[in-house]
């Protein structure tokens, strides 16, 4: 039992790891798709908080990336990852910066 928590420790760190690369490296597309499979394979995982931030900026940068016809359905998309993120973590560390992206959108 300890090995499987111990390599599955490992396993959601690699799909963390994984979807702040794709945000890192300004593919946000990806890294939304990426955000939302590791939510969905780790619902307890320590690393959500991080990752509903994560997707606040990443839906925000990928709306200000793109063209003018999609910009307004993204940044509404922006604005409710924030929602969410401010329902499920009110006292986040991430919680400024989550304000900032909002306010923009």
């Amino acid at each position: 039992t300890k090995l499987i928590t111990e390599l599955r420790q490992k396993i959601e760190k690699k799909a963390f790891e994984q979807a702040v690369l794709y945000s890192r490296i300004g593919n946000h597309k990806a890294a939304l798709v990426a955000f939302n499979n590791f939510q969905r394979g780790f619902p307890d995982s320590d690393y959500n908080e991080e990752i509903a931030f994560r997707k606040v900026e990443s839906a925000y940068q990928l709306a200000q990336q793109s063209i003018e016809v999609k910009q307004k359905e993204r940044f509404q998309e922006a604005a409710a990852f924030y929602e969410t993120f401010l329902d499920k973590y009110p006292q986040s560390k991430f919680l400024r910066r989550a304000e900032s992206y909002y306010e923009k959108s």
